[in-house]
């Protein structure tokens, strides 16, 4: 019989359950260890927005990579949903920037004529029609159509159900204690649960995974950023899109909620929800959203996303490792873009070629020696 080849993922959030969704379709024996439950940090205290257009007219660098994302997702989570029957509460009905002060309108205004993607500006009427609870004193807004969102805390839920179903291994409450060497090769990772061994191991523990390199010598800056946000019910607020406006956005949900957010703190690993930073947030989106000020409040709630230098992932192997490979530091865009993290990751272990250049995320792209 053939060997299956056997891959360790450490992290259980959304990136490490994409990454082993995607091995295991390649046959691979997959295992997840986390060191708490399945996405119970950045994957399901994240908003679920699915944005790519305003990330390519924000970020015109990494438009491929936004891109290809976009073009997998839906044919992602729909599969994930007819191995599960859990749907992900999938919505591209678009999302609205909206902008209140002149400055802003012509800087905003100045982007779309080159933006690489599909957009288009509003005037003031525009956007009112489109959704009237905005603000009066709005003056226009960049609509992407393309842009939607699903509910994060319904997709760990069909994820988590899919990788069953596929025969993958979820190792909750298994912290790891640190990586197996032999010579220079990772052979697997020691937990409190014992030794677990595997061909390829794959660190993907978001916020914590630079403490599990740094005994390699090897330096990834990843740092925690708290996001704060909460949740409000209001029968007479009708918005249907992702509103964005000056230091917030607001999103309807399915259910009749909406999720207002959110803040960017660089606090540590502290998950408090503080009465401070909700309040700076409701103040910031009333602004655009008056109605809000009327709302029911329903809950708050927090998540350490892992924060990179130059906000953006690191997607690759280890220069002069054998056995491991990096999928961290996805920040505020890992819903986004767990279905080509999983891809390219599958892609470097299978030694295909890549759908996309991984250079600009390699995991060595801020290299510095560590002292050990």
């Amino acid at each position: 019989m053939a060997h299956r080849s056997t891959a360790l993922i450490i992290g259980g959030g959304v990136i490490g359950g994409a990454i082993a969704w995607e091995l295991t379709k390649l046959g691979m024996d997959c295992t997840i260890v986390d060191k708490g439950a399945f996405s119970a940090e950045a994957s399901t205290a994240s908003a679920g927005m699915l944005c790519p257009q305003a990330e390519i007219l924000d970020n015109p660098n990494h438009a491929e990579l936004f891109k290809q994302s976009q073009d997998l997702h839906r044919a992602w989570t729909e599969e994930l949903e007819a191995s599960s029957h859990i749907p992900v509460q999938y919505m591209q009905k678009g999302m609205l920037r909206v902008v209140l002060g002149a400055q802003e309108e012509a800087s905003a205004k100045a982007l779309v004529p080159s933006a690489k993607t599909a957009l288009e500006w509003l005037d003031a009427k525009d956007v009112l029609a489109l959704e009237s609870d905005v603000t009066a004193d709005v003056r226009g807004g960049i609509y992407f159509p393309e842009d939607g969102q699903l509910h994060p805390i319904y997709l760990a839920k069909s994820l988590y159900t899919a990788l069953q179903q596929k025969g993958c291994q979820i190792k909750e409450w298994t912290p790891v204690l640190n990586l197996l060497l032999e010579g220079e090769r990772v052979l697997g990772a020691r937990t409190t649960d014992g030794d677990y061994f595997a061909d390829y191991t794959i660190v993907a523990a978001g916020a914590w995974s630079s403490s599990l390199l740094a005994p390699l010598g090897f330096h990834m800056p990843v740092h925690p950023v708290k996001g704060q946000m909460y949740a409000v019910r209001y029968a007479s607020m009708s918005l249907q899109h992702i509103v964005q406006g000056p230091g917030g956005m607001i999103i309807p949900r399915l259910d009749g909620t909406f999720t207002v957010g959110v803040t960017h703190e660089e606090v540590g690993y502290d998950k408090r929800h503080t009465v401070e930073a909700v309040t700076q947030v409701h103040q910031r989106v009333k602004q655009f959203i008056p109605k809000l000020q009327e709302a029911i409040f329903v809950k708050t709630w927090a998540g350490l996303r892992p924060g990179t230098p130059d906000g953006f992932p690191y997607i690759g192997d280890i220069s002069g490792m054998e056995g491991v490979f990096v999928a961290s530091g996805h920040y505020t865009i890992g819903i986004l873009l767990a279905p080509i993290t999983g891809k390219l990751i599958g892609q470097l272990m299978t030694k295909e070629r890549p759908c996309i250049d991984t250079a600009p995320f390699r995991p060595d792209r801020f290299k510095t020696a560590v002292t050990l």
